[in-house]
């Protein structure tokens, strides 16, 4: 334990100015200040700050921890609540582009890092989000036409009003998951028969999980593939079309990591070669869990204006749901099963996954399917009136169902959660809890990791958010300078006036590298 302080920064103060100016000696000084003579003489020769905390020192400065709680406060004000994961993954990130060095596994901080910046700031408090039973987490047309409100009064008073009437500068980006082996389409048979095989040589729930993006005017961005791998198989590389993404992760879900390579590797540079002019808009899911510091401090620089949509309404409000995902989905199917016939009927393997994808693409109308999903949902033309609200209707007595069917399956959940933890060893749950949402331990404690990790999240004891402030429907974006004077922007009128800075195709952000 940091030893307690005797003195407090005042005294330390006066006994410096003393023996500087006032010409007694260093022992005095202590005395009649009451202060360690160490310390003061320790201080005059420039060995210590003037003026610094007790205990060992912290991993970031008090600047880069003040950005941090900044950023908390921003993103929860536009819709982004940061949960304890979400925080520290950004300060892996923050402390893997500077290259320090910590005691940290994978330059992760757990769960003592992170219980003494809470300490450090108690500004900043945990509260559980609302478990979305379909009474609290309705979503009604008032709301829905409130946030339209509260978002294009935020346009207009930035100066967005040239972004949204242009169709090529609004952007929606959203994951689906396609599997290798999708159900088939109903088939014609001879009469009388009663079931009817379609043999497959995989596992029919193996899929692979594809981050898709396209604009009001039609155009459709190359997709992000995710694969699970520790390293990236050479074959899936030299199978990809030209400018598509690839990303990895243990379990092959989109990570904070390679959220951000799309949006610096992919997304910025085809706005770049496109001509598309800047600044954009880029309607995100509004639960999404991928912003991280490293993120917002890029779209700020880079003018790509990150807006949450509405919580629980992507049925709604979301492009990409709404017009694109179901004919795509049948799509696939389709293409999956001339692929099949053609091949002799052998499953598809992952190294096919990007030629046969493209295939299905290229096969229904993006354009016009983009163009009706942005108007429906209202984004383009931003219309709330052009939304079909009737999907949003439920009686109370739906709801009252609901909500008492929710919370039994609620208490049962917590209940299993905690047998399964009483099974586990102390050091066991520890460890887990260390690793967020991504298990890099051993190999045979992986399906281990991910069921309590699903217990976690069905007993809703996942994912607690930081909060300092009641969320708005304000949209923010921040922005982390190279100098001690870090700010928080309400908006890029800033980033607009740095001609074509900092466009870093590798992913590497220099505004974190600084010396510290």
């Amino acid at each position: 334990m940091a030893p307690t302080l005797k003195y407090t920064t005042d005294q330390m103060r006066e006994a410096l100015k003393a023996v500087k100016t006032g010409g007694i000696s260093v022992r005095s000084a202590s005395i009649k200040y009451n202060v360690p003579r160490t310390t003061l003489s320790d201080k005059l020769k420039n060995k210590v700050p003037e003026e610094r905390k007790m205990g060992p020192e912290t991993v970031l400065s008090a600047i880069e921890e003040e950005q941090l709680i900044r950023w908390i406060i921003v993103l929860g004000k536009a819709g982004f609540p940061v949960t304890k994961d979400h925080l520290l993954d950004s300060v892996k990130m923050l402390i893997t582009k500077v290259g320090r060095e910590t005691p940290f596994t994978n330059n992760r901080p757990g769960r003592h890092w992170y219980q003494a910046f809470m300490r450090r700031h108690p500004e900043i408090s945990t509260r559980a989000p609302q478990n979305l039973s379909k009474a609290r987490a309705l979503v009604t047309e008032e709301k829905i036409k409130n946030w339209f409100k509260e978002i294009q009064l935020y346009y207009i008073e930035n100066n967005f009003t040239d972004v949204i009437i242009n169709p090529q500068r609004i952007f929606n980006c959203d994951k689906t998951a396609f599997f290798l082996s999708p159900k088939g389409n109903q088939v014609l048979v001879k009469k009388g028969e009663k079931t009817v095989y379609n043999f497959i040589n995989s596992n029919e729930k193996e899929c692979i999980t594809t981050l898709m993006t396209g604009n009001a005017a039609g155009e459709l961005f190359p997709p992000m593939i995710m694969i699970s791998c520790k390293r990236m198989p050479a074959s899936i590389v030299a199978a990809m079309p030209e400018s598509w993404g690839l990303g990895k992760s243990d379990n092959g879900w989109m990570t904070a990591e390679s959220f951000y390579e799309f949006v610096a590797n992919i997304f910025h540079p085809w706005l770049l070669d496109k001509k598309i002019p800047l600044p954009v808009i880029l309607y995100v899911d509004g639960h999404s869990s991928h912003i991280t510091m490293a993120l917002s401090d890029f779209c700020s620089i880079n003018q790509i204006i990150l807006v949450a949509l509405y919580p629980n309404s992507t049925h709604i409000l979301q492009p990409m749901d709404v017009a694109m995902f179901h004919p795509l989905k049948k799509a696939w199917k389709n293409v999956i099963h001339d692929w099949r016939m053609e091949h002799n009927a052998a499953a598809l393997k992952r190294e096919a996954f990007p030629l046969v994808l493209k295939k299905a693409i290229d096969s229904i109308n993006s354009a016009k399917n983009l163009q009706n999903g942005f108007r429906t949902c209202g984004l383009f033309p931003f219309d709330s009136d052009a939304i079909n609200y009737s999907k949003l209707l439920q009686t109370d007595t739906q709801r009252s169902t609901s909500d008492r069917a929710y919370n039994e399956e609620l208490h049962q959940a917590k209940e299993h959660l905690r047998y399964f933890e009483s099974q586990l060893s102390s050091e066991k749950i520890e460890t887990f809890e260390k690793s967020g949402d991504t298990w890099n331990g051993l190999v045979e404690d992986f399906n281990l990791f991910n069921y309590w990790i699903s217990l976690k999240r069905k007993a809703g004891e996942k994912d607690n958010v930081l909060s300092l402030s009641e969320r708005t429907g304000e949209i923010l974006n921040i922005y982390f300078s190279n100098d001690a004077h870090s700010n928080v922007q309400s908006n890029t009128s800033d980033a607009r006036n740095r001609s074509q800075a900092t466009r870093n195709r590798s992913g590497e952000n220099d505004a974190h590298k600084r010396n510290r």
